[in-house]
């Protein structure tokens, strides 16, 4: 990629304009300076990338970068603090109840607040369609740290997450079954011997 960039505190990389010979011999060698941490993603193929608002930039040059790509240490772990605080912070005074936050409070986070993804009723579901399940394929926690299973319908070719708190009433004895089938028993002839 050509560029190195740092959270260097103390200014002595920020961008001066050299004359033109120096610009394009120097190219690979320029340094940006993050000056903070707008927002976490994770991409399909599980890498962790950072929007970035660039010291002495517009945000409309603000840019999502590779976490690799960074040598920030401080201003990630900041932003990670900053991103537990609001999450206990929110969880703490919901009360169990998502609140919505209005434009001026989002300007005022200034984006790092991550976004949440609605919770999934029973109405957005197969099950309110009066579909039928055919198995529990699997399970996964990464929606909003959220057990949900996906679901194979009857009839359907294509598979639905669904909340486990949904799938636990609806379909007991399927999440039952996928629990069974994956269950591993250990047998040691040592511990028949000692009873």
């Amino acid at each position: 990629m050509g560029r190195r960039i740092s959270d260097d505190k103390d200014d002595k990389s920020e961008k001066q304009a050299p004359n033109e010979s120096e610009s394009d011999s120097n190219l690979d060698e320029e340094e940006f300076v993050v000056e903070k941490i707008l927002k976490m993603r994770t991409t399909k193929k599980g890498k962790v990338q950072y929007l970035l608002k660039w010291k002495g930039f517009p945000d409309t040059e603000n840019t999502w970068e590779p976490a690799e790509n960074l040598e920030c240490p401080d201003l990630i772990a900041a932003f990670m603090a900053e991103q537990k605080e609001k999450q206990q912070t929110s969880s703490s005074s919901s009360n169990g109840k998502r609140s919505h936050s209005t434009s001026s409070a989002n300007e005022s986070n200034k984006g790092t607040c991550p976004t949440k993804r609605p919770r999934i009723e029973l109405e957005q579901t197969g099950y309110h369609r009066g579909l039928v399940p055919e198995l529990l394929m699997g399970a996964t926690d990464i929606y909003d740290g959220e057990l949900m299973f996906l679901v194979k319908w009857k009839g359907v070719a294509k598979p639905e997450l669904v909340p486990s708190r949904i799938v636990n009433k609806q379909s007991a004895q399927l999440v039952i079954k996928f629990y069974e089938d994956r269950l591993t028993w250990n047998s040691t002839s040592s511990s028949n011997k000692n009873v």
